[in-house]
């Protein structure tokens, strides 16, 4: 655990004892709504509006690396997380997420076929925003903006991108029900802004555990959802 995530443990123990948990407050959220330490799992089964076959999806950290980006990102060190690592699913990736405490950011990944061979990679610059630990208060909204680079199997620039988002805090206890239980959620709506396609993506994330259900509508990948069913966070000692 850095220094960071356990100076937030600490304030948020600090809390709970002198607010009694939050349990009376539906303005209080405490813990960590996003993990993200080695040997982390989570698996989802994403179902799609237009009743293609429902995949399964799985997200494990592997662990950590050091990188160097390029242009103005650089050299990072980041989480490894494997996407659908079997190679089963035309989604299979692994990502690079960088965590500095307060919020967790994708600086790239790489895309694979089912063979296992690399397609493309891409960076996000300065970041594709994962989760902001800093934004807690409901109705609580801001933009966030990135540019995406793309690059061939061979390591050449095909595009770059700019993408801007809109991030709304909707709920802070929104209940919610997926096959690996129920949860008490914090729920977030992502809109992406002109000129890009209109999209609206809706999270669900539960202290201790990360992300529960995703929604999403619109976009390059349509109307489809992803929901939690099976997980393990606490990483390895």
């Amino acid at each position: 655990m850095n220094a960071a995530k356990a100076a937030l443990l600490s304030i948020t123990v600090c809390a709970l004892v002198t607010a009694g948990c939050g349990e009376n407050d539906p303005d209080a959220i405490t813990g960590d709504y996003y993990p993200m330490g080695v040997g982390d799992y989570w698996e989802y089964i994403e179902t799609y509006a237009d009743g293609d076959t429902p995949e399964t999806l799985s997200h494990a950290v592997n662990g950590t690396e050091t990188i160097d980006f390029g242009g103005e990102l650089g050299e990072r060190t980041v989480f490894v997380v494997d996407n659908a690592p079997d190679l089963t699913s035309t989604k299979s990736r692994t990502y690079y997420n960088e965590d500095d405490g307060d919020k967790v950011n994708r600086l790239g990944q790489i895309v694979y076929d089912t063979d296992g061979n690399v397609t493309k990679s891409q960076n996000y610059d300065p970041g594709s925003l994962r989760f902001n630990r800093t934004r807690v208060t409901k109705g609580e909204t801001w933009d966030e903006s990135y540019t995406r680079y793309t690059f061939d199997e061979v390591g050449n620039q095909t595009d770059s991108v700019l993408y801007t988002y809109t991030f709304t805090i909707t709920e802070l206890h929104e209940e919610v029900i997926v096959g690996a239980g129920t949860f008490d959620c914090i729920m977030i709506t992502r809109e992406r802004l002109p000129p890009l396609s209109e999209e609206t993506k809706i999270y669900y994330y539960a202290s201790g555990v990360g992300k529960v259900k995703e929604i999403s509508e619109g976009g390059d990948s349509g109307n489809k959802m992803e929901e939690l069913t099976s997980y393990s966070v606490g990483g390895l000692d």
